[in-house]
């Protein structure tokens, strides 16, 4: 039997959007992660 939204995400998800949300969070954790290291590095 198949469930549905047991992978937490639409089952009918293009792999583009998900490749964009995948890269616009790697983008993001990477800045935050850069910041705190300057932060920590100026302080």
């Amino acid at each position: 039997p198949r469930r549905r939204g047991a992978d937490g995400a639409a089952p009918m998800v293009p792999a583009s959007t998900v490749l964009t949300l995948l890269g616009f969070c790697a983008s993001v954790l990477f800045i935050v992660f850069v910041c705190s290291r300057l932060v920590c590095a100026l302080t």
